[in-house]
């Protein structure tokens, strides 16, 4: 029999980061894509608005979603890291269904949560890094039940992907205490794989590589640059007249100082607040649920 880890969320939260930690582990195969999103319905949905092509990737059947795990046959366990397991209705269902099958294991359920708040403006700035996003953070906001309605992707579900409350109970209810849930401010990094990986039963090893912001979010100050450095034409000159090590840290260095984020005024973070503020409170009433460290959603205005 073979088990599972199922990282289902929440998004900006730093599953990116967990899940290549675990994955580079010996006894854990991570999915290849990292999101194969294969118990979620989306194969099911005609989605529209930009960066939906991604959606003709999912994989369809069981034979294609164990072939993502091919690379690590001896594995102890398979993860999948999706992050739209958490709120997708679908997901935890059927996730319950194939736990149920007598060629599975056992199962555990990982969610990471954030500062609704804070994880709302990381993701608005993902959408406009991958220059998806056109609209002010206030206005895609506004935008976001038109938006759902007309089939536009999960990542431009900011609120809805914030609405962790009704989300773990439903994985409550069906999977109790093989669900762990995880404060995104209280542990990052090597602190947060040696606890998760205690809790799994296996050993974290010296030569796992240290975690990096992977997914970063952020917003690119000048596109023209940005184009220039993933331009073919430029990359086979460079190649050809600048060794490789040199041209890994100038490639590095201005793409670095070609980032910014976006700054937030107080008056569109207490706009989130208020349009969260059951949501919020339903958090904060939820023992499961880790709202210590939320210094964004619980501020007070000045």
């Amino acid at each position: 029999m073979q088990n599972y880890i199922f990282l289902i969320g929440a998004p900006k939260c730093g599953t990116s980061n967990l899940a290549a930690m675990l994955g580079a582990l010996p006894e854990i195969a991570l999915a290849r894509g990292k999101e194969p999103c294969f118990f979620t319905d989306f194969a099911e949905r005609r989605w529209s608005g930009p960066g939906a092509r991604a959606f003709a990737r999912i994989p369809r059947d069981l034979a294609d979603y164990h072939a993502l795990f091919a690379h690590k046959p001896a594995a102890a366990w398979r993860l999948d890291a999706s992050t739209d397991y958490l709120w997708n209705p679908a997901a935890a269902g059927r996730i319950a269904d194939f736990a149920a099958r007598p060629d599975v294991g056992e199962i555990r359920i990982l969610a990471v949560l954030r500062d609704p708040v804070a994880r709302i403006i990381s993701e608005y700035q993902h959408t406009r890094r991958d220059q998806l996003e056109t609209l002010g953070l206030t206005a895609s906001l506004r935008a976001e039940a038109q938006r759902i309605a007309d089939g536009w992707h999960p990542l431009f579900y900011h609120r809805l992907r914030s609405r962790y409350s009704g989300q773990i109970a439903r994985y409550d209810a069906l999977f109790g205490d093989r669900l762990e849930v995880l404060d995104f401010h209280a542990a990052q990094g090597e602190a947060l794989l040696r606890q998760v990986s205690r809790n799994l039963g296996v050993e974290p090893v010296a030569d796992v590589p240290a975690d990096r912001n992977r997914n970063e979010s952020y917003v690119t100050q000048s596109r023209t640059v940005k184009a220039a450095l993933y331009n073919p034409a430029l990359k086979r000159v460079a190649r050809a007249l600048v060794p490789r090590e040199w041209r890994k840290a100038a490639w590095a260095r201005i793409d670095r100082m070609n980032r910014t984020t976006i700054e937030v005024s107080e008056p569109d973070r207490a706009a989130i607040r208020e349009s969260l503020a059951d949501e919020i409170a339903a958090c904060a009433a939820d023992p499961r649920i880790p709202t210590v460290n939320w210094s964004q959603a619980f501020a007070t205005p000045a």
